[in-house]
């Protein structure tokens, strides 16, 4: 399936997903919560406000279709090898023999 096909599947599966969840959410807080006032409630609506977001990161992790590898670079904690100890003697100036010091 091509990846504009899974945008365009995706995009109206968001729009039912959010619609969909407000509702039940409403619907819920409508029967449950009809006699707490306070604390309760707003963590209620909290949670219930950022919960869609756990499914909608699958649709949409889903809609990017697979994932191409690419090549590992180094992480912040690495560090590259320096000059002398690379198989080549080092990077441009290694050629010409200066430094950046030397210039």
């Amino acid at each position: 399936m091509s990846v504009r096909l899974r945008k365009l599947i995706g995009t109206f599966g968001l729009l039912l997903l959010v619609a969909a969840w407000s509702l039940m959410a409403m619907a819920l807080a409508q029967s449950v919560l009809a006699d707490v006032n306070g604390l309760p409630a707003a963590v209620y609506y909290v949670v219930v406000g950022l919960g869609w977001v756990v499914p909608a990161m699958a649709l949409v992790k889903w809609m990017a279709g697979p994932m191409r590898r690419q090549s590992r670079r180094p992480s912040r904690g690495e560090r590259a090898r320096p000059a002398a100890a690379r198989e080549d003697g080092g990077g441009p100036d290694a050629e010409a023999g200066s430094s950046i010091i030397g210039r």
